[in-house]
This record gives structure tokens, C-alpha cells and sequence, in this order.
């Protein structure tokens, strides 16, 4: 950071500025175990944000503009209510209603290929249709999907994870009868509100709405709580910067409650549904159409209990979150009796410092709706993007910081993806995110924001890890621009 020369940091002045509510439509940081990279700590995460620059300590007129410009702004809303059918009693079951049920295929998927996944997530009754006499093992959609019962597409999901879980019986994880007991509760759970045709159907924007209301109910429970998240992450680290003053440093805290809370408001609902696609979906080019098909037809409570197939970790739902998001982790009380815990998630852990544990279970095992899903994944965005700063902020230069919050203020144009890209990839490998994020921020803090760079994608470390998170970057961009898409037309 340049200063000038007759100037202490101390002594500057400094801009106060709050952001008003951003107008809403009203979250592997984790790893495999093992994984170095994914682990999310109290250290990793603690964020010090202190905006500076030679006239005053922070890059914040760009912050301050792009929250400037957004007040006042009309976010688009969806025009549909999602269909939510509202009982005083529940119906009886009846597990045969679907067998008389045919499902339109959208235009966008008719005689699009299947991959095993997919054909797992809406395998009908009746055989699909394959490609061609060529490739008769190719499913493809068919102009009409016959009788599904997602019903059992999901038991078979479930058995698809114990398989994994014991794929190799000497390793078998130390959790898995937690595990089974999940699973085996979110299957009947859902089996019950398929057979009595209670699930909740929405289209995409409907699905938009829904979760945009649910952004909005967990930002307003967070406002008042940026303090206290300030006083946790920020101050230790502004509070021994021995280049500011005491009044300095009271002037740089005063000013991360309105940033976080500018930072926070900018995880918008188009966001979350690009994530959301991003985790469980394969396919770029089918993914939001799929996506559509599965929440229109098995309903939102369907996607709450997908199992993630690739680990052995507790793991499933939207966000295909683990314990390295949410859990209670071991409390541990020392001679004076403050307690501290080691190993919980680290929106559990953010939770635990602003005195909302109740906010969500304190395991995933515990969930019982998609819209704990929805503020975990909020939440947990929310901690990749504070750890980001916190890395930036250690390194001196503060006015890096600013660019970040000009990258999720742009995020809300379709066309530019850096916020949703680098969120993606902090979902799996965190620390390889924020160098890709860095490097992006040194080649473009010196230029206009107009001329930036839209993506990430030439940013990853050239190693194999690099190259394995860029993919995932790679697919949330095309995913971002098929969703905004289906929430345009």
C-alpha cells in the first residue's frame, strides 16, 4: 500500500457511509477428508477487513458506489406464487396416484442424451428411448416422460450412497450407521409426502421467489449481528495493525458492519439457483432445464434429500453439504469455564459467535426442509467470500478488497461471474479459489470496471487441483447464463 509520506494512518479521515437494504426478490470450504485445502478453521475464516488507500484507509469508493448506485433499485420478482398445498389434515396415502401421470418433457431436453446420473434423478416407469440404432445404450428424452415414480428414483439414490459408503469395508467411515439412520429417515420422509401427493411444485421462477424469500428472512435475522461478527473475525487483526492509531482503528471497525452487510446482500437468489445446478446437476448444457423438470414434478422436497454420490460423507440436499458446513463439533470447557469447540462446521461456527444456533440443527442429519438447506447455503457462501477478504487483508494491501465487492455487485448481470464462479469453486477447494480470486485481482484493480475480466477461468493454478476447481468455475459461468436464462423467458 502506497501512504504518503507526512501522513500516519491513524490520523486519516474517514468515509462513513451505510448501504441501504438492497432490494431482494422478497451457501466443499469443505474437503474430502484428508484434504488440506478444504479444511475450513476459526483461523482460515476469521476475515480482517480494513479498507485502505492513501487518502484514506480503504479502497471503499468502490464499495460505496456500487451500494450507492444499487439503492433504490427494483430486483425483478417472480409473477408466480409457488403452488403450496396447504392441508388441515393430511390426504391419505395412496401409493399408486402417480402411475396414471405423464410429465411434458421440455423443448430444450427432447432427444438430449442422458448420463447415468440423470437417468437416475427421472428414470420413468416405461424404458427410455435411446439415441439411435447406433447407440442403443444411450438414453434420451423422450417428448413425453411417461409414469415416474421419484418415489423410488430416490431409494435407489440412497442405495447408490450405502454402496459407496462400503465400497472398501476396511475404511468403512466412522459415522456410517449416523449415516444409514439419515438416510433411511429422509427416504421415508419423502416416500410419505409422495404417496400422499403433498410435495411442493415449482416452475424456476417460482423456485426464484422461494428462495429469495428465504435470503431475505436470514439476512434480516443476520443485520444486527454484523457487529458482533465484526468484533470475532475482523478487530483482532485491525486491532494489531501497529500502523493505525486507536482512533484509527475505531474508524476502519466502524466501517464492516454496512460492507458485510453490502457483501452478504449481493448472495442474490439467481446466485444460489447457479450454485444449486452447479452441485447436483452434470451437465451444463441440461442442468437448468433438468433442474425445472425435477422441482415443477417431484417437488423442491426431492431435491432436499439428493444424496451426493461421489463421497463417503454425510452429504446430500441442493448444496450437497457436509459436516465441514454444518456441525456441533467437540465442546471443550477450560479451567476458567469458557468453552470452545474444535471441528464444527464453519457455519455453525459463525452461528455460535452472533447467538443464532437456532438459525439451523447443529447437523445436517438433522435437517428436516429445503429452506435449512437454502440459509446453510447462504450462510456458507457467505463464510467462502469473508474468507477471501481475510486472505487479502493479510497481506497489507487493502485496497485489493474493494474489487470484491465490485465483483458481486457486477454478479448481478448474467454476463459477468466472477462472485458465483468464485464461490463455486470455494464449495471445493477453498484455498485454491481465493489464489485463482488474487491472481483475477491483480491483473484487473488497476483497470475501469467495464474493462475487467468476466471470468475466472485463466486464473486457476496450472497444477492438477488448479485445474480440477477451474472446471468447476467453468461450469457455474454456463450454468449462470442457462438459469438467468429460463428466469428471462
Amino acid at each position: 500500500m502506497i501512504l504518503r509520506a507526512n501522513v500516519r494512518i491513524g490520523e486519516m479521515k474517514f468515509e462513513r457511509y451505510r448501504t441501504k437494504e438492497l432490494p431482494h426478490e422478497s451457501e466443499k470450504g469443505e474437503r474430502e477428508e484428508g484434504n488440506e485445502d478444504g479444511d475450513i478453521t476459526r483461523r482460515e475464516f476469521v476475515t480482517r477487513q480494513v479498507l485502505g488507500g492513501a487518502a484514506t484507509i480503504a479502497a471503499s469508493a468502490g464499495v460505496v458506489a456500487y451500494a450507492n448506485r444499487a439503492q433504490g433499485e427494483s430486483a425483478p420478482r417472480a409473477t408466480a406464487r409457488p403452488e403450496v398445498k396447504k392441508h388441515h389434515e393430511s390426504p391419505p396415502r395412496n401409493p399408486d396416484w402417480w402411475k396414471s401421470v405423464a410429465y411434458a418433457t421440455p423443448k430444450d431436453l427432447v432427444g438430449k442424451p442422458l448420463n447415468p446420473l440423470e437417468v437416475a434423478y427421472v428414470r420413468p416407469i416405461d424404458p427410455l428411448p435411446a439415441k439411435d440404432e447406433a447407440h442403443p445404450d444411450i438414453p434420451v428424452c423422450p417428448p413425453t416422460f411417461g409414469p415416474i415414480d421419484f418415489g423410488g428414483n430416490l431409494k435407489h439414490l440412497f442405495a447408490r450412497k450405502r454402496e459407496r459408503l462400503t465400497l472398501d469395508t476396511k475404511n468403512m467411515p466412522k459415522d456410517y450407521d449416523e449415516q444409514i439412520a439419515a438416510y433411511e429417515r429422509l427416504q421415508a420422509s419423502y416416500q410419505d409426502t409422495w404417496e400422499r401427493n403433498e410435495i411442493r411444485r415449482m416452475n424456476m421462477k417460482q423456485f426464484e421467489h422461494f428462495i429469495a424469500r428465504e435470503i431475505s428472512k436470514t439476512l434480516q435475522a443476520l443485520e444486527a449481528s454484523y457487529p458482533a461478527i465484526v468484533k470475532e473475525y475482523i478487530a483482532p487483526f485491525v486491532n494489531k495493525d501497529d500502523r493505525l492509531d486507536e482512533a484509527g482503528k475505531r474508524r476502519v471497525l466502524d466501517l464492516f458492519p454496512n460492507y458485510l452487510s453490502y457483501l452478504a446482500k449481493n448472495i442474490t437468489a439467481p446466485i444460489l439457483l447457479s450454485y444449486i445446478t452447479t452441485e447436483i446437476m452434470p451437465s451444463t448444457e441440461k442442468g437448468a432445464a433438468l433442474l425445472e423438470f425435477i422441482t415443477k414434478n417431484a417437488g423442491v422436497e426431492y431435491l432436499e434429500k439428493l444424496p451426493s454420490l461421489g463421497d463417503k460423507l454425510l452429504s446430500y440436499g441442493p448444496f450437497q453439504l457436509t459436516k465441514f458446513v454444518v456441525d456441533k463439533g467437540q465442546a471443550h470447557t477450560d479451567e476458567n469455564g469458557k468453552v470452545t469447540y474444535t471441528g464444527q462446521g464453519s457455519v455453525t461456527e459463525l452461528l455460535r459467535v452472533v447467538d443464532k444456533s437456532d438459525m439451523l440443527p447443529e447437523s445436517l442429519a438433522d435437517f428436516d426442509s429445503i429452506e435449512q438447506h437454502i440459509r446453510a447455503g447462504q450462510l456458507f457462501a457467505f463464510t467462502n467470500a469473508l474468507q477471501l477478504i481475510r486472505d487479502i487483508a493479510k497481506s497489507g494491501e487493502y485496497e485489493r478488497i474493494a474489487p470484491i465487492g465490485e465483483s458481486a455487485y457486477s454478479g448481478r448481470d448474467s454476463s459477468n461471474t466472477v462472485f458465483i464462479e468464485q464461490l463455486s469453486a470455494a464449495h471445493h477447494r477453498p484455498v485454491v479459489a481465493r489464489k485463482a480470486m488474487s491472481s483475477w485481482i491483480d491483473a484487473n484493480k488497476e483497470l475501469p470496471e467495464g474493462g475487467r475480466e468476466k471470468t475466472l477461468a485463466d486464473h486457476f493454478p496450472a497444477n492438477e487441483a488448479g485445474q480440477q476447481v477451474r472446471l468447476y468455475a467453468e461450469r457455474a459461468r454456463e450454468n449462470s447464463a442457462m438459469v438467468n436464462a429460463r428466469l428471462r423467458a
